[in-house]
């Protein structure tokens, strides 16, 4: 991994251990999401500064998983951007950068979200992002008060969602 991404995904982890209710090993987390193939980091910076991160992955339901499982595909998922940058942008401009990627590669995007978080799913509805059930299960996955939001975005490719400022 190259020097600078190297300090990214540092930055991104120090990010994640301050803002994420999720306590674990940030840095090896975020490290396997550049390393593979099927997953994705991406950054957003103010000068050289990381003050958000955000990361997409590849689905496929295990084996044996219940018949309501989310269906295979890429998701969108863990989005942070540092408090004081909050409202200026930038989980758009990451958020439609996911979106971009994804587009280059396939023809829908999935992402869930607690029914709750409000901010997050009228983001992405703005972005082309349509509820397809909220009766849906992601082993391993609990959403507080238990209703999750299961989404998909249909992409025509590249320029299905224009850069942000477009």
């Amino acid at each position: 991994m190259e020097a600078e991404a190297e300090a990214d995904v540092g930055a991104a982890a120090r990010l994640a251990e301050r803002y994420s209710a999720i306590n674990g090993e940030w840095e090896e987390r975020l490290r396997s999401d550049v390393a593979d193939r099927d997953r994705a980091l991406f950054v957003a910076k103010v000068n050289e500064e990381v003050i958000g991160y955000s990361r997409l992955h590849r689905f496929v339901p295990a084996e044996g998983s219940p018949a309501d499982s989310a269906p295979a595909g890429w998701y969108l998922g863990g989005l942070v951007v540092a408090t004081e940058w909050r409202r200026r942008g930038a989980g758009e401009a990451l958020t439609r950068a996911r979106i971009a990627w994804v587009a280059e590669r396939a023809t829908e995007v999935w992402y869930y979200a607690n029914a709750g978080n409000r901010a997050s799913l009228a983001l992405h509805a703005a972005l082309g992002f349509e509820e397809v059930t909220r009766e849906f299960t992601v082993v391993g996955v609990s959403f507080e008060g238990g209703v999750g939001v299961l989404c998909r975005a249909v992409l025509q490719g590249p320029s299905k969602v224009a850069p942000l400022g477009m």
